[in-house]
């Protein structure tokens, strides 16, 4: 098992690695820089070109921003690297713009929001996902099947975005149900719309997985035992073919967490929540290069930590995984 952990570390820690290299790499061909519209005399402009270490060679640039991420503050002048100073979290330096706030900090106030709004549409979309994809196999090729499935296939192929616009336009400003926007004071009650916007791809991927996984354990030759042994339909149900189907499922669960929050980006903005992904949108439309690099390596390192935990509890639940893992 400590095998098995350790390489799973491994890879994840090499992956990280290799997408902050290609995330720094795409950002350089990102064309202007945050103040090329404005109002500034070419002598500015070259004064924050010097500040910001613009003109300095892009190897050493890669540099600083890799031993960022490792937790080294490092100070480059005039192409040579001047000092390094360790801490224990990432150093992504300030933003450019407004008021030059450290990036570690603008994540560590906003995620919170993000999460907050997050949570409550995965929960949403855990409980009634699960529960459509069971009905869905329990009742196969019955009209509920067919119902749910493709109320499935649209809620994956629509964008989230369309059905959050739906929900704002419909139960906010027609039938003034909940607020339209997010209000910071009264969360409880305005990040409903949010919640049900994010939970929808949860649900639609979900009830899919579901009915596939539990309509194959249905099929297996240990139910037909339970069967024939006299067990009773619910006990058979929800002790053998439920909690087997809910094995596979569990990997999805990871990935479909990260695509709540990826997905936030877009619903932040249309709600107006003050989170991470609305201010990630902010950055790229004022091409604040740090903030994009520092919030975008936060969603790569929570998308990779997650699927990590995920590989980890699929190994702690199946044995054959950890085994065949760690003789590989």
């Amino acid at each position: 098992m400590v095998r098995y952990v350790l390489k799973r570390i491994g890879f994840a820690i090499l992956t990280m690695y290799i997408a902050s290299t290609v995330l720094f790499i795409l950002l350089q061909f990102m064309p202007g820089k945050p103040w090329d519209q404005a109002k500034a005399t070419p002598e500015q402009k070259a004064t924050l070109t010097d500040q910001f270490d613009l003109d300095e060679p892009a190897v050493l640039q890669y540099f600083k921003f890799i031993s960022g991420i490792a937790g080294f503050r490092t100070e480059i002048d005039d192409g040579s690297i001047e000092s390094m100073e360790y801490q224990f979290f990432p150093y992504f330096g300030r933003k450019w713009r407004g008021d030059r706030k450290f990036i570690t900090d603008i994540i560590g106030e906003l995620f919170p929001v993000s999460v907050s709004v997050g949570v409550q549409g995965l929960i949403i979309g855990l409980i009634v996902g699960l529960i459509f994809g069971s009905i869905s196999a329990l009742k196969r090729n019955k009209i509920w099947d067919h119902l749910l499935t493709v109320a499935a296939v649209i809620g994956v192929s629509v964008p989230s975005f369309v059905f959050a616009s739906l929900l704002q336009y419909y139960l906010g400003f027609k039938l003034h149900i909940f607020p339209i926007t997010y209000d910071i004071a009264d969360t409880s009650i305005s990040s409903i719309l949010p919640a049900i916007a994010l939970s929808l791809f949860v649900i639609a991927s979900l009830t899919r997985y579901m009915r596939t996984e539990l309509v194959d354990v249905l099929n297996t030759d240990y139910i037909l035992l339970a069967r024939a042994k006299g067990l009773s339909k619910p006990k058979i149900i929800v002790k053998h073919a439920i909690r087997n189907a809910l094995i596979p499922v569990i990997t999805v669960v990871g990935p479909l967490a990260l695509a709540v929050l990826s997905g936030s980006i877009v619903i932040e903005k249309i709600f107006t929540i003050p989170g991470i992904g609305r201010q990630l949108v902010d950055a790229i439309q004022q091409k604040d290069n740090p903030l994009i690099l520092g919030i975008s390596f936060f969603f790569t390192f929570l998308y990779i930590f997650v699927i990590l935990l995920v590989d980890l509890s699929y190994g702690l639940i199946d044995p054959r995984v950890r085994i065949a893992g760690g003789k590989e």
